[in-house]
C-alpha cells in the first residue's frame, strides 16, 4: 500500500530518485522518456538531459 501511495503523490520524485539506467530496466523508457523528459526539465538543462538520452538510447 505504501508503494502505491509513493506511485500517486510522489510520480515526480520517482523518475528524479531513480536513474534513467534503472528505469529502462523496468521496460518502460517511453513512458518514463516523457516523463523525466517533463520532470528533469527544471531539474537538469536540457543540453544535460540530451546528453543523458543520448547515453541511455545506446
Amino acid at each position: 500500500m505504501k508503494r502505491r501511495k509513493d506511485l500517486g503523490e510522489g510520480t515526480t520524485i520517482i523518475p528524479i530518485q531513480l536513474p534513467t539506467k534503472g528505469i529502462r530496466s523496468r521496460g518502460n523508457t517511453t513512458r518514463i522518456s516523457s516523463l523525466s523528459d517533463g520532470i528533469i526539465n527544471w531539474e537538469q538543462p536540457k543540453h544535460e538531459i540530451k546528453k543523458q538520452s543520448g547515453v541511455e538510447r545506446d
